[in-house]
C-alpha cells in the first residue's frame, strides 16, 4: 500500500524533471549533435542564413562534416574488435557467442563508443525482442533520468516515444524503475503498468568521462561551434565566389543626373547597345572579396579543432592519404593515451553488459540459464609501432636474462588484459605449439 501511494509522485516528479529549461535544452542539443554527424545540417544553416541575411533564399547551405571526421578518428576503442570469452561453462560460452553474435555486438559497441565521444552520454539496453535479444542504443534526446547520492547511481529512466506523425497529444513515456515499468500518455497518465520483471534497470550508462557532478557529462562544444563557423564561412564562401565569377556589371553614362542601380537584363548571350556618339560605357568589374583570407580561416579553424582535441593537424587534411585507423594511433602519441583511459571505462561497461545481458536471458528462457557465475574476459587490440615493438621486446630479454623479470611479467605487459594465471596457460599453450610445430619448415 505505501509502494502505490507512492506511485503518482515518481510519476509527476519525473515527467516534471522532463519539461524544465535545463532537460529541454539539453535534449536539443542532443539532436542537433547527432544531425550534425548524421550530416543532416542544412536546416541549421538556413536557420542562420534567415538571422542574418534580408533575401537568405540567394544562398546555398554548404557544409562538410567536420563532426563526424573528428569523432571517428577520436573514438578508437573498437579500432579492431575486442576479444570476449566467457568463463563459465561449456553451454555458458556457447549462449553468449550465439547472443553475441545475432545482437552485432561488435557493430553496436564500436557506434556505441563513437556516439558516447559525440553526446559524452548515452545508454545501452539489452532487450528481449521477437524470441532474442538485440542491443539499443538509446541518445540523450529520449531521455530523461533520475540519480542518487552519485550521478552514478542510476534510480529511474525515461524514454520518449515520439509518433511519427509529430502530434504533441501521442507523446507516450516509458517509465522505468527497478520495481515497475510503465507507459504514460503526455500529461503523465499511467496507460499500462506492470512489475519490472528484472528487478533492476534495464540499462547501462557509458560515458566519456567519469560524471563528476551530473549525470549528463559535459564536453564537446567546441566540435559543434566550429562546425557551424565553418558552415558559415564555407555557404558565404560559395556565394561569394559566384558573384565573383560573373563580375559586377558597370554602366558609365554621360547622363549626369542619373545615379544608382539600372535592372539591365544582361548576361551570355545578350549584348549592351550604347550610342556611338556618346561618352557611355559598359563593363564588368571584378570584386576584391577576400576569398583567400576565407580559406585560410576555414583551414585554421579545422587544424585547430582538431589539435585540441588531441588528433593532428594532418589527420584532418584534404591530401590523398590513406591510413588506417590503427596507423593514426601509432603515429599520434597523445590519442594512444586517450585510447588507454576509454579502453578502462569500456572494460566495465562491457563487464556491466555481460551481466545485464545474462539478467534479460535468464528471465526470458528460464529453461537455459547462464550460470550466476559466469563472468566475462575481455580482451581490447593493443596497438604499438613496430620500432616500439623491437625496443620494448629488447627491453624485456635484458630484464629476463639479469632474472628482473619472467616471461609471466612480459606476456602481461604485452596483453595487459591477462591475469598472472591466464598469463601462464597462454605461454603453456605456446610452449606445446612449438614443440609441436618446430620440426616444419617455413
Amino acid at each position: 500500500m505505501l509502494f502505490n501511494s507512492i506511485v503518482p509522485q515518481i510519476i509527476q516528479g519525473t515527467i516534471k524533471t522532463a519539461a524544465t529549461l535545463e532537460s529541454s535544452q539539453r535534449k536539443v542539443e542532443a539532436e542537433k549533435r547527432l544531425d550534425y554527424y548524421q550530416s543532416n545540417q542544412a536546416d541549421y544553416i538556413i536557420e542562420t542564413l534567415n538571422e542574418h541575411f534580408a533575401h537568405p533564399e540567394r544562398l546555398t547551405p554548404v557544409f562538410v562534416n567536420l563532426t563526424r571526421k573528428i569523432i571517428d578518428n577520436l573514438a578508437m576503442v573498437y579500432c579492431e574488435p575486442a576479444q570476449r570469452q566467457v568463463d563459465g561453462t561449456e553451454r555458458d560460452r556457447e549462449l553468449y557467442t550465439e547472443i553475441a553474435k545475432t545482437a552485432g555486438f561488435n557493430l553496436v559497441m564500436k557506434q556505441a563508443s563513437k556516439l558516447t565521444k559525440l553526446l559524452k552520454t548515452i545508454l545501452i539496453r539489452p532487450v528481449w525482442r521477437n524470441g532474442q535479444i538485440d542491443l539499443d542504443i538509446l541518445t540523450g534526446e529520449i531521455l530523461d533520468v533520475e540519480t542518487g547520492d552519485s550521478p552514478r547511481d542510476l534510480k529511474k529512466v525515461m524514454v520518449t516515444d515520439y509518433p511519427a506523425n509529430g502530434k504533441l497529444d501521442e507523446i507516450t513515456y516509458s517509465l522505468w524503475t527497478p520495481e515497475t515499468w510503465q507507459r504514460l500518455d503526455y500529461r503523465g497518465n499511467v496507460l499500462e503498468s506492470t512489475p519490472n520483471p528484472y528487478k533492476r534497470l534495464p540499462f547501462i550508462p557509458l560515458w566519456d568521462s567519469l560524471p563528476i557532478d551530473n549525470f549528463w557529462v559535459p564536453g564537446g562544444q567546441d566540435i559543434i561551434d566550429a562546425q557551424s563557423t565553418i558552415n558559415e564561412r564555407l555557404t558565404d564562401l560559395c556565394y561569394t565566389l559566384r558573384l565573383q565569377g560573373f563580375g559586377v556589371p558597370v554602366l558609365k553614362s554621360n547622363d549626369s543626373g542619373k545615379l544608382g542601380v539600372i535592372d539591365l537584363d544582361v548576361g551570355p548571350g545578350t549584348a549592351v547597345n550604347l550610342p556611338a556618339d556618346s561618352d557611355a560605357d559598359f563593363k564588368y568589374e571584378a570584386t576584391e572579396a577576400p576569398i583567400e583570407e576565407i580559406v585560410a580561416a576555414i583551414e585554421f579553424i579545422i587544424k585547430q579543432t582538431a589539435i585540441a582535441n588531441g588528433l593532428s593537424a594532418h589527420s584532418l587534411t584534404a591530401d590523398p592519404v590513406n591510413e588506417s585507423g590503427v596507423a593514426k594511433i601509432v603515429s599520434n602519441g597523445e590519442l594512444q593515451e586517450k585510447r588507454q583511459d576509454d579502453i578502462e571505462l569500456f572494460r566495465q561497461y562491457e563487464h556491466n553488459l555481460f551481466d545485464l545481458t545474462k539478467t534479460v536471458w535468464n528471465t526470458h528462457v528460464p529453461g537455459k540459464k547462464f550460470s550466476e557465475d559466469a563472468t566475462l574476459k575481455i580482451d581490447f587490440a593493443e596497438i604499438n609501432s613496430p620500432t616500439l615493438e623491437m625496443d620494448e621486446a629488447d627491453k624485456w630479454d635484458r630484464l629476463i636474462q639479469m632474472g628482473q623479470a619472467s616471461m609471466v611479467d612480459f606476456a602481461m605487459a604485452r596483453n595487459p588484459d591477462l591475469t598472472r594465471d591466464q598469463a601462464k596457460a597462454y605461454l603453456q599453450q605456446v610452449k606445446e605449439e612449438n614443440a609441436q610445430f618446430n620440426s616444419i619448415e617455413l
